[in-house]
């Protein structure tokens, strides 16, 4: 009997602590696939200011936090994600990355 109330209190600990972590997670990371969008978003919108009027040196810190932000983005993307990537979407990453200059 001692036994199963021990069980039982273990199951209930750790769906609390699950709630927790979702919730954190949400905090911490919110949606990483909007996240990416938006990033990719904000990148195309400062290289078109680039090619045509140049940057300012807070537009370019700007970019740069963005670029490092897609990267760590897309590196929880790639630990959570539930499909493997066909060469294809490799490839795509990969192009979208290099897109991103300095």
């Amino acid at each position: 009997m001692v036994r199963a109330r021990g069980v039982f209190v273990l199951r209930e600990k750790l769906k609390g602590l699950k709630a927790c972590l979702k919730e954190w997670n949400h905090n911490h990371f919110g949606n990483i696939h909007n996240n990416i969008v938006k990033i990719e978003k904000e990148m195309n919108e400062l290289n078109k200011k680039e090619e045509s009027v140049g940057l300012s040196l807070v537009e370019l810190e700007i970019r740069r936090g963005c670029k490092k932000n897609f990267e760590e983005m897309s590196y929880i993307k790639s630990l959570f994600s539930n499909k493997s990537q066909d060469s294809s979407d490799i490839e795509k990453d990969i192009a979208i990355q290099s897109s991103f200059t300095l």
